[in-house]
Order: structure tokens, then sequence, then C-alpha cells
């Protein structure tokens, strides 16, 4: 079973859910082995070749590193090397490699799973709905106004016992699963980049022809200056 996040490193005191560690032990005993085997894949990391002087070494230091995606665009990184780092080591940039990778990662799992209360346009979850991945969640700014509860994943409180029950049952129920799979997925186009693109440029379009300035006729203008001297 995967549940959208990478297995090890993870427990539900990371999702605030402190002293809830049974919670884990319910889905081994429902998924065993197999879910074990095709827990999701961490994230792409990436591999870079780099030069370090001994002093450096020997008290680490931070260095920024340029890297080329596929698509042509360039990011520059803040790499930290640890002290007495030895030659021929290997520092690893975690979640900084190729992005096309994701969706191939995210389809690994079944449920996409956050207890964040904080997002505010979440675009993990919009990433997760497009691969077709119901959500769980917890009713909060953002995440509500995403996730449709009972359509394209669950919401709850922000509760333990509420949030444990919905997560069980979806869990539990595959052909409810599927159902909520396929609303995510097409709740996801609304929130396509061309569409919202288009979207955001038509109101900054209308706002720039509502205060436009508009040419008065010689009329307008003189009745005003007419006006004006009367007063």
């Amino acid at each position: 079973m995967g549940a959208g996040y990478p297995s090890g490193g993870f427990g539900y005191e990371d999702m605030g859910f402190g002293g809830f560690g049974g919670f884990e032990d319910i889905f081994s005993e429902i998924f065993g082995r197999s879910g074990r085997r095709r827990g999701v894949q961490r994230g792409a990391d990436l591999e870079y070749n780099l030069e370090v002087d001994f002093l450096h070494a020997v008290k680490g230091t931070e260095v920024r590193i340029k890297v080329e995606r596929r698509d042509g665009s360039r990011e520059t990184l803040t790499v930290k090397i640890p002290p007495g780092i030895k030659d021929g080591s290997r520092v690893r940039v975690a979640g900084k490699g190729d992005y096309g990778k994701l969706p191939a990662y995210l389809a690994m799992g079944n449920i996409f799973v956050t207890a964040s209360v904080t997002e505010v346009h979440p675009l993990s979850i919009i990433e997760a709905m497009g691969t077709g991945l119901p959500v769980m969640g917890i009713e909060s700014v953002g995440v509500s106004d995403t996730v449709e509860d009972g359509k394209t994943g669950f919401l709850a409180t922000h509760d333990q016992p509420a949030f444990t029950a919905k997560l069980t049952r979806l869990v539990l129920d595959p052909v409810l699963r599927t159902q909520m799979s396929h609303s995510a997925r097409d709740a996801s186009i609304a929130y396509d980049i061309e569409r919202t693109t288009k979207l955001m440029l038509s109101r900054y379009e209308n706002l720039v022809n509502e205060f436009r300035p508009r040419k008065s006729s010689w009329r307008a203008r003189l009745r005003g200056f007419m006006e004006r001297f009367v007063s």
C-alpha cells in the first residue's frame, strides 16, 4: 500500500499525531509484505562531481552548484559539505533530481495522505490528484478548497480518531478508492497550467480595461469646464 510518502524516517508523530504509532501497525497487518515491497520510492536524488580543497574538507563548507534540467532551465543549488568528508565521498541532495519522474513515483501509491493545515494553495495535492490518487487530508484553508470530501478524497477534522476512521475506510475499500481516483483526476483538470494561465491573463486584462482612462467628448469637456468656472 503506497500512502504518498517515502518509506523510512517517517511516523505519525511527524503528522502531528504523536503517540499514535499503533496506526502504522494497522496497515502492516492489512497489507503485510506486499505493502512493504510496493512502498513509494524516494524522489530522485542528484549526483554531482565536485572538488573541495583540503581545508574545506576538514572544516566543512557550503558550495553552490548549477544544474541543468531536461527542459533546458538552470537552477543554482546550495550544498552543505559536512566536516571531515573523505575523498570519493558522496553528498546526496535529496529531492533535487529530475522533476519529470514525480508522476511515476506518485502513481506507485494508492492514496495521498497529508496532515498539513498550513497549505494555502496545495500544489502537492493537485499533483497527486492529477496522478489519480484520492486524497486524505484535514479540513483547513486550501486543502478544503481543493479536495471535495467524499468525492475526490476524505477530509477529517483535526482529530486523531476522525482522521483514522476515514483513512481506514479508504484503505479497506478498493472500489471506493477507484471511484475517488477517477474523480480526483477529473477534478485536477481545473488546475491545468494552460487553463489557469489563460484565466489569470483574462482577469488582468479585465482589470486594465476597467481602469483605463476613457476619452470624453468635447461637449463633456466643455460642460466640465463651464461647471468649474461657474462654481
